[in-house]
């Protein structure tokens, strides 16, 4: 996991992220506006999800996402979760409220986002990791509120995933998964792809090379390809 620990990013963008609480749960998040908003505008939206605790954070994510939103255009929001757990065994009872819980925390900062910023359509859901579980569990109940989902070298839980509704709003939600060739979590990913394909979501994967890195400026090409 140590891999995916290291931020290599730049962090002198010329504003600070922003410490929020989102009202209605009290979610801790992070946010990122670029130094050159405006709401004459509408702008995209990244919400990032981090990965297993100790082994990162939403301080680290955003830490990742910062230069980029501040280079391309776009705001990035990193929410601290709960359900992000890749590596203990899971106490399944406790886990899914946790992911309910995840869920709420994500809809109600896009919605506190949404309330501060001109934001449009286009909105990602992502997550690294152990991030991969609130992405996919709050990206496919909710598939009307983001353009796309990517998970990045994400863990994944066959029992969860038959547990998702397969709406036709949700299979047509485009998924992109994508994992290092010695990556700890390839054979997750290629697992979870394969029963998303199997159930009927539009999925793709693929390998690139390397290990369990965090990769957010191959998560922006393939977010703006698929505009």
């Amino acid at each position: 996991m140590c891999g995916g620990c290291i931020v290599t990013q730049p962090q002198n963008t010329p504003v600070p992220e922003i410490h929020m609480v989102e009202p209605a749960t009290h979610t801790p998040y992070q946010l990122y506006v670029p130094s050159y908003y405006t709401a004459n505008k509408s702008w995209p939206l990244v919400i990032t999800c981090h990965g297993t605790f100790g082994f990162d954070s939403y301080n680290l994510q955003i830490r990742e996402w910062k230069a980029l939103a501040e280079e391309f255009g776009f705001i990035v929001a990193a929410p601290k979760l709960r359900s992000t757990q890749g590596v203990l065994p899971r106490v399944r009872p406790i886990w899914y409220n946790d992911l309910k819980r995840d869920e709420l925390s994500i809809l109600s900062i896009l919605r506190d986002v949404q309330l501060h910023y001109h934001i449009s359509t286009n909105v990602l859901l992502t997550g690294f990791s152990a991030g991969a579980y609130p992405m996919i569990w709050t990206g496919l109940h909710n598939p009307g509120k983001f353009k796309m989902l990517i998970a990045r070298s994400g863990t994944f839980d066959t029992c969860m995933l038959k547990k998702i509704p397969d709406t036709a709003l949700a299979k047509n939600l485009p998924i992109s998964i994508f994992y290092g060739n010695w990556d700890i979590a390839a054979i997750q990913s290629r697992r979870g792809a394969g029963v998303l394909h199997e159930l009927g979501f539009n999925v793709s994967d693929w390998c690139t090379p390397g290990g369990h890195a965090r990769r957010p400026e191959m998560t922006v090409v393939i977010w703006q390809s698929s505009n």
